[in-house]
């Protein structure tokens, strides 16, 4: 049987951390547009469709499947050779996955706790800003063609989570599950098609993974180390 008791969180307690969020992302949506005023800057547009997962380091949570998601927004390259660039941008990314619980456990739903029943799955769909901050390689244009490679860090904050229960509720916020801050690395690799001047077609692959653990663990709940991983291909235009 599913039981339940209220939780509450202090006032004092929300409203520093609101002020933490409010300080990073002022700091991070600084960041672009102080390097747009540098130059040799290249500007782009691109949409990711995605294969995403969660892994675990813990026995009793373990992967049950991997979700589409997507992300997509604008990126910028400030060169400071001709053939190397740092990069960053923003964009929003749709991610998630699915954990299979060996074990009863605890989890938080709105301000609920809900008890999981061994066996039970938790499909996570998560909705981040990322900040992506790293380094692009490039080779001279053979032909129309230019090769890339990409490195770098993400760092990401949650704007959504709701999740889904294999034998009870569905699209319930968990936020109270799943940590505010993000850490990731991607490296990745792809080909500009130039169509002239400044403007090109983008193509390539990447591959994405979280440095740290998104998910919380609460007295009563197995410790754990959840990560998301992500495969995807991504399409877009520089300018």
């Amino acid at each position: 049987m599913v039981t339940s008791k209220k939780i509450q969180d202090g006032p004092c307690y929300l409203a520093k951390k609101n002020r933490i969020r409010g300080i990073i992302l002022l700091f991070l949506l600084v960041i672009p547009v102080q390097l747009g005023k540098a130059q040799g800057i290249q500007f782009g547009i691109f949409v990711d469709p995605q294969v995403t997962w969660m892994s675990s380091d813990n026995n009793e949570i373990t992967s049950n499947g991997s979700r589409i998601g997507f992300n997509f927004g604008l990126t910028l390259h400030n060169f400071f050779t001709e053939n190397y660039a740092f990069t960053t941008g923003i964009s929003l990314n749709y991610i998630g996955g699915k954990l299979r619980h060996s074990d009863s456990t605890f989890f938080r739903i709105q301000e609920e706790v809900d008890t999981l029943l061994p066996g039970t799955t938790i499909t996570y769909k998560l909705q981040y800003l990322n900040f992506p901050i790293g380094l692009t390689l490039k080779t001279n244009e053979i032909g129309y063609i230019t090769y890339f490679a990409q490195l770098g860090l993400d760092v990401q904050v949650k704007l959504k989570a709701v999740g889904d229960k294999s034998n009870g509720f569905e699209d319930e916020r968990i936020n109270e599950e799943v940590n505010w801050f993000n850490l990731g690395y991607h490296f990745g690799i792809g080909m500009e098609y130039s169509l002239g001047g400044n403007t090109s077609i983008v193509l390539g692959l990447s591959f994405s993974q979280s440095l740290i653990d998104v998910t919380k663990d609460f007295a009563n709940q197995p410790e754990d180390r959840i990560v998301l991983n992500n495969i995807a291909l991504r399409v877009g235009v520089n300018f």
